[in-house]
């Protein structure tokens, strides 16, 4: 993944008389990629350090949105990707004293998700490809930035470990990425935005003489053909 890199932006607040203490801050957000390009569906999460509530918000078209926060706390922003949270940077707003108002808050996000990655809590009952109960949760995830991100298209890649007939491995990858893909068209995506396929043993990332490297061989991964 490319590394982040963050612009904060605010100006001083200004003090007036005989007004209450405004208790939240506006904050404008801009996300884009790092040729400049705004970023649509982004859900960005303000985490209070302090109070631990977390505020939201999703980008529109042009990559913008604003969100209210309150004063006294340093949150943590973080980007949601499809399947995890990565820590961004902070900010801070103050604490105002009677009579003062908060200025202008800026916060510019640029950032680019990575291409591909591996659906790590994606599971399938021994030699077969039939998905395992614990693999919904992450594929709740995966639904739901397709859902948010409606130009998304995937596809979604089968892997084996070596142990079996080759084409019975291939087979078998095959299949378990087509139930992947199954799984998010049943649930509403357009079949035109998820391929499938699967290389059985043929590509592994790990040694297949020990359990743990055949266990990473045995994956579920996910390309982003478009964002």
């Amino acid at each position: 993944m490319k590394a982040f890199k963050s612009i904060i932006f605010f100006i001083a607040f200004l003090t007036f008389g005989f007004i209450h203490a405004q208790e939240k801050a506006m904050v404008s957000v801009l996300v884009t990629d790092f040729k400049n390009n705004s970023r649509q569906g982004e859900t960005i999460l303000f985490v209070g350090e302090k109070s631990g509530e977390t505020v939201e918000n999703i980008s529109d078209k042009n990559g913008a949105f604003k969100i209210a926060l309150k004063g006294g706390d340093t949150y943590m922003i973080k980007i949601k990707g499809i399947v995890d949270e990565q820590d961004y940077n902070r900010i801070s707003i103050p604490k105002l004293e009677e009579g003062q108002m908060y200025g202008e808050y800026s916060v510019l996000i640029k950032y680019e998700p990575p291409r591909s990655f591996t659906l790590n809590n994606v599971h399938f009952d021994a030699n077969k490809s039939s998905l395992s109960k614990d693999s919904y949760k992450e594929l709740n995830e995966l639904l739901s930035a397709m859902q948010v991100k409606e130009s998304l298209t995937i596809e979604v890649v089968g892997h084996t470990d070596n142990i079996g007939e080759e084409a019975a491995n291939l087979l078998l990858s095959k299949k378990r990425a087509e139930n992947v893909r199954t799984f998010l068209i049943k649930n509403g995506i357009d079949q035109s935005r998820v391929k499938a396929t699967g290389y059985g043993e043929g590509r592994p990332i790990a040694t297949n003489n020990t359990p743990e490297g055949r266990h990473k061989n045995r994956r579920t991964e996910v390309h982003i053909i478009k964002d």
